[in-house]
């Protein structure tokens, strides 16, 4: 995991997450938490990470893997080489195989094709796991907060809640809070999803855990975005 994962960032926010969500969008989530907080003393905190862990993928996999295409397609396609503009042909599309490793695990869409779903859902639990003790949530009092984490180059959603919740309801519950999340994830428009989850948690808190007398806000209301 990179060392500066840890960083929260706020702000102006930075482009790779432009795309996905803007600074009015973090704004109004903002408000939502403090919306869906004002019914409950529970504590949700939402939480968007670019990618669950900072590592690429071999690139040396992807480089062999097209100059083994390559060799196919000179074997069906061209047959044997007789001439040294051939042969300079054969070299010159080796280099170009070569470099296309490197190249293309750059690309979030190709890191994601090279990690299998069920590898990519681990991922996205342990980051969830860490960003849901640093958050503070874990020490909360009556352990009732929820972390809504959202993955976006592995497109991963977890909820974790703390245990004062998950002693009360089931796996299943946090079900449709998911769907809700990737739905907006997908589409690349994270705050409706994240803003809808959020409601969806209050409501469900406040049926369960309804706001006490002199009650303290114990989390920022604030989504962490981290780098």
């Amino acid at each position: 995991m990179n060392p500066n994962s840890s960083t929260v960032l706020r702000g102006e926010l930075p482009k790779w997450i432009s795309c996905y969500l803007s600074s009015s969008d973090a704004i109004k989530i903002d408000a939502a938490v403090a919306a869906a907080e004002i019914k409950t003393s529970g504590e949700i905190v939402p939480v968007i990470v670019r990618r669950t862990v900072h590592l690429k993928p071999p690139a040396m996999k992807l480089s062999a893997l097209f100059i083994l295409l390559y060799c196919l397609f000179v074997e069906t396609r061209l047959g044997f080489f007789i001439d040294a503009q051939e042969i300079f042909l054969l070299g010159l599309g080796f280099i170009v195989a070569a470099i296309l490793g490197p190249i293309l695990v750059r690309s979030p869409r190709v890191r994601r094709l090279l990690m299998s779903k069920g590898n990519a859902a681990q991922l996205a639990t342990l980051r969830a796991e860490v960003e849901f003790y640093r958050a503070g949530i874990g020490g909360t009092s009556g352990g009732t907060g929820i972390l809504l984490f959202l993955a976006l180059e592995e497109r991963q959603a977890v909820v974790l809640a703390d245990k004062g919740i998950s002693s009360l309801l089931p796996t299943e519950t946090w079900d449709g809070i998911l769907a809700t999340m990737l739905k907006g994830l997908k589409s690349k428009n994270c705050s409706h999803g994240v803003i809808d989850a959020i409601t969806q948690c209050g409501d469900l808190l406040a049926s369960h855990f309804p706001i006490q007398k002199n009650d303290v806000n114990e989390l920022p209301n604030q989504l962490r975005i981290i780098d």
